[in-house]
């Protein structure tokens, strides 16, 4: 990180909610368990449960800025580092980048999110292990990133 986004970081943690969050019946609800599909049972999922958060972080990852019409700061497909000229500083910020993506879910702990980046001898690809906190648990996110997709290695989050 550079000082810029230990900064960044720093201002965001001192940062108070000004709304509670909703609970009960007014909180995320629910969902169906989906990563890039639905599961074939059409399983739910309650909406803020870790393993929710961590397959709504991977969506997030996957889905390119600005293409969804009624949210059009949602997404940062990460393929996106692959298909630019990047120097070591820009490597370097892309866990940064992916962080300030992250945190704009409201469910996910900014004080509790970890990235880790390993990139390839050849530049060419790249892996993500993201480790975070909600309200109810921990999860777990590890991808891997190619120029021909992003492969879900594993997923973990307390379903409870």
């Amino acid at each position: 990180m550079t000082i810029v986004h230990d900064k960044i970081a720093e201002y965001t943690a001192q940062l108070r909610r000004e709304v509670s969050p909703p609970t009960g019946d007014l909180g995320f609800g629910g969902d169906l368990s989906c990563t890039d599909d639905l599961t074939s049972d059409m399983a739910e999922i309650d909406g803020d449960s870790p393993l929710a958060v961590a397959q709504s972080n991977y969506r997030r990852l996957t889905t390119a800025h600005g293409t969804l019409p009624d949210d059009p700061d949602y997404g940062r497909d990460v393929r996106e580092f692959l298909n630019r000229g990047l120097t070591r500083l820009s490597l370097q910020e892309i866990p940064g980048q992916i962080r300030g993506e992250l945190v704009k879910d409201d469910r996910n702990d900014p004080n509790k999110l970890s990235i880790n980046m390993a990139i390839a001898a050849d530049f060419k690809s790249f892996s993500l292990d993201i480790r975070g906190e909600t309200a109810r648990g921990p999860y777990s996110l590890t991808l891997a990133v190619t120029d021909g997709g992003v492969l879900l290695k594993e997923i973990q989050g307390d379903a409870a």
